[in-house]
């Protein structure tokens, strides 16, 4: 529930603050009417699963109006918690105003379910986000490997034509030159094939990342 003041000395808790505070409305953004409003702080994180710096993260706000349970937008909730960081002063007392129980209420009953279903489109856009870019690299590998296998075959077989030219000509040791070339050449393509496969491997576990979100603080916030 809401409480009158921040502790800000505790700086090594990762539990979220509840705040209660006012602001004058020359400070307050132009969605944010004479009132009571509520704002919930989340810190969302998508870290890839691999450990690979392939990472998301934002810092979400929902906040909505007391009276009317009207939800506000993401910017003008960013905005009225800006407001209230530059110009913002503790509400005195409000430990015991009967506002407190309305503010926990339309803190379950809407912000909190708002927050839930934009994080839902945060991991999505998130997943798409980062599949997207495993198919681009993905896509630049297997065209790679075409290409230079496509290499690797061509000079392979005309080694192997070369050095069966020299086996019929009579000439030995250039067919042992020329035979030996050309299982080279094949054995850079295995190489090169195995090589890629371990790399799409790896590219294809940075499809999956761990999401995760924690409560950064909970803000009710009367502009006057």
């Amino acid at each position: 529930r809401f409480c009158v003041e921040l502790d800000t000395l505790d700086k090594e808790t990762k539990n979220a603050e509840p705040v209660a505070t006012f602001v004058e409305q020359d400070f307050a953004p132009d969605e944010c009417e004479n009132g009571v409003h509520v704002v919930a702080i989340r810190n969302w994180q998508a870290a890839a699963a691999d450990g690979s710096t392939n990472n998301a993260a934002r810092i979400a706000y929902v906040g909505a109006e007391l009276k009317s349970s009207k939800l506000l937008s993401s910017i003008a909730s960013e905005a009225l918690i800006g407001a209230v960081a530059r110009n913002g002063k503790l509400l005195p007392n409000f430990a015991a105003d009967d506002r407190l129980v309305e503010a926990s209420r339309l803190l379950q009953d809407k912000i909190l379910p708002e927050l839930d279903r934009q994080y839902e489109e945060f991991i999505q856009q998130t997943q798409a986000s980062m599949d997207d870019r495993a198919n681009v690299r993905e896509n630049a590998l297997n065209r790679h490997l075409e290409t230079k296998s496509q290499e690797f075959r061509e000079r392979s077989s005309k080694l192997k034509q070369s050095a069966e030219a020299a086996m019929q000509s009579g000439d030995q040791r250039r067919h042992q030159q020329l035979t030996a070339l050309a299982k080279a050449s094949e054995t850079r393509r295995t190489k090169l094939k195995q090589k890629t496969e371990l790399r799409l491997n790896q590219i294809s576990s940075q499809r999956t990342f761990m999401p995760e979100w924690e409560d950064l603080s909970f803000v009710l916030v009367e502009v006057k």
